[in-house]
């Protein structure tokens, strides 16, 4: 079972690190990368717990988002 599930446009792009990512309770970070959006991944984990979420990409921002990494 998934800790949340998310929009993709609920998470946040690092420009600089090159990757969307949602804060964990934990402290550190749920990700995904670009080559993660285009292949359709549902599933971001945090690095240092066992807690995963849900990525939905159902939204018009999500769609907008997926246009401009699929080009």
């Amino acid at each position: 079972m998934s800790y949340e599930i998310v929009t993709l446009d609920e998470m946040i792009w690092d420009g600089e690190k090159q990757h969307f990512f949602y804060e964990c309770p934990c402290g550190d970070v749920f990700t995904l990368t670009p080559d993660d959006v285009r292949a359709g991944e549902e599933i971001a984990r945090c690095a240092s717990c066992s807690l995963y979420i849900e990525v939905e990409y159902d939204s018009p921002q999500a769609e907008e988002l997926l246009k401009e990494l699929c080009v």
